[in-house]
């Protein structure tokens, strides 16, 4: 019997994958296929490590439920006063509303649910940490003066962002729009073939096929010519689409490369903080950010869900070196220890380019980070137009009112999200929001090709931001994210001008439609908007 199967099994290894599923042999192959992806699937190490971490999560739940149920009624007394004492910590904690109200209705309707999700995940311990990491190892400081280049309430919006997350703004560099996942890929080729001392790669995700065969194929290139070259990636993002040895596979062709925040089976407010950033360099003079990763849906190869919109920026000159500040500030939080002198350029191209770019990078915060800064500093300052794309809506209380306020005080506020969603209850939450925006004059569309990725806003067509946020709680709040806000550039014009074609290929929703009205009506959204600022 044993010996049979081995034979069996070593015919299936050496037949062709395509097989006369008409035939007996042909089923009995196509059955052994789906149970071995069934078995690599439910062995594999998401879901390995996700049950383990729902067992933990169980099992603190189980010890407080059974212990409020077998004391006597004093203990609930006490409890109840524990779970109102918790609620007005949180009630002082500085945070977002959102993130506040879904934490006190949790801990006085659930005490012994949310009193210990709330001491996991709920403190901010892990944040102070990350904060505390980046000021000791602040990035270096450019010497640029945005009063110089821009006018006073343009140059007022880089200030802020400058003196409070400490940003810089620099003048000579070329900053080029970059509209499409295929555009991207083709100017990231180019400048990894022109890398001579060093390639930075920082990806949420990586996924094998033609857009990562087509990359390695450089990499291995620019290795064997003794480039550095050290890559980047989110352990979450990637755990499902690179092989376990991923990492050895890339040393032995001289690549090195690190996983981010490992995604591991204990039970750690850390596990939410992840890198969503997209980010190439070379030697400090070329750099590239954005919405689209590596995986060949961004380039539209293969097509999930219609055609996928995303979006990038080129940048040429002294603000390349900003975005490769960033990367070694985060290679070394997950430790390495790479030196900021030892990667600067050897020689400064003499670029004079108009307008300014300032580079900068958002990190978990309590508050408000740069994203949401940049963002709602941007949309006050506006005075004719707010055109915004982003692939998910589900923004917070200060940028709701910063978006209704404009429009309400004349501006044309747009935005565009998809009519093709990736992620269907994101989707429905996403509409959801378009009610109190729509009732205050935003005009909001739906990308009708497909689904659009891209992370982009402008004001006045004359500002602008490129990056990898989107416009909801995880990418303001819990994301390490990559951005470059930028005035007067070329940038700003290529935006204008793709934002008037998106618009043409794009529905216009309003208070009326059926689908408004069913998502802001769905009892789930409801049940779910409570905890929006926690999930």
């Amino acid at each position: 019997m044993t010996s049979s199967l081995y034979h069996a099994m070593k015919i299936i290894a050496h037949t062709p994958k395509k097989v006369n599923n008409s035939s007996n042999f042909g089923k009995f192959y196509t059955k052994v296929q789906k149970m071995k992806k069934l078995f690599k699937y439910y062995f594999s190490r998401v879901i390995i490590i996700s049950l383990l971490l729902f067992i933990q999560l169980a099992a603190i739940l189980a010890c407080c439920c059974t212990a409020f149920f077998c004391f006597d009624r004093y203990f609930r007394i006490v409890l109840w006063l524990v779970s109102i004492a918790a609620a007005m910590r949180i009630a002082s904690m500085p945070c977002s509303i959102p993130c506040r109200c879904g934490w006190i209705i949790g801990v006085l309707a659930l005490p012994m649910v949310f009193i210990p999700l709330y001491t996991l995940y709920g403190r901010g311990g892990a944040i102070r940490k990350i904060r505390s990491y980046l000021k000791n190892n602040p990035l270096p400081k450019s010497t640029a003066h945005p009063e110089n280049y821009a006018p006073p309430r343009i140059a007022r919006q880089f200030t802020a962002l400058a003196e409070t997350e400490g940003f810089s703004s620099y003048c000579n560099s070329v900053c080029v729009y970059l509209a499409t996942g295929e555009a991207m890929f083709e100017k990231m080729k180019s400048i990894l073939e022109r890398a001579e001392r060093y390639i930075f790669i920082e990806m949420f995700i990586i996924s094998q096929g033609e857009m990562w065969n087509k990359t390695l194929e450089i990499l291995k290139k620019k290795a064997a010519q003794g480039v550095s070259v050290y890559l980047l990636r989110d352990d979450l993002g990637t755990i499902c689409l690179l092989p376990k040895d991923f990492d050895r596979q890339m040393k032995n062709i001289g690549v090195e490369s690190r996983k981010f925040n490992s995604f591991s089976p204990t039970v750690t407010p850390d596990i939410n903080y992840r890198d969503h950033r997209k980010i190439v360099v070379c030697d400090g003079l070329y750099a590239i950010t954005g919405g689209a990763n590596i995986a060949d849906e961004y380039i539209n190869l293969i097509s999930p869900y219609g055609y996928w919109k995303d979006s990038a920026v080129y940048l040429k000159g002294e603000g390349a070196m900003n975005l490769a500040d960033m990367f070694i500030q985060l290679w070394n939080m997950n430790g390495g220890k790479l030196d900021y002198n030892d990667f600067l350029p050897e020689k400064k191209p003499e670029i004079k380019a108009d307008g300014l770019v300032m580079p900068f990078g958002d990190y978990p915060s309590c508050t408000a980070g740069s994203s949401l800064k940049a963002f709602v500093n941007m949309i006050n300052g506006a005075e004719k137009s707010v055109y915004a794309t982003t692939p998910y809506l589900i923004p917070d209380p200060s940028l709701t009112s910063a978006l209704c306020r404009a429009a309400e005080n004349g501006v044309d506020v747009r935005i565009i999200t998809p009519l093709i969603p990736d992620k269907k209850y994101i989707h429905l939450m996403t509409r959801a929001n378009y009610l109190p925006l729509l009732r205050s004059g935003v005009k909001i569309y739906e990308y009708t090709p497909g689904f659009i990725h891209s992370k982009t806003l402008i004001c006045d067509g004359n500002i602008c931001y490129i990056g990898s946020a989107n416009l909801d709680y995880r990418s303001l709040y819990l994301h390490f994210e990559s951005g470059v806000l930028t005035y007067g550039t070329n940038a700003c014009k290529e935006l204008s001008e793709d934002f008037e074609e998106l618009f043409k290929c794009s529905e216009e929703m309003s208070l009326n439609d059926k689908a408004v009205i069913k998502a802001s009506k769905n009892p789930i959204y409801r049940f779910l908007r409570i905890f929006s600022g926690i999930l």
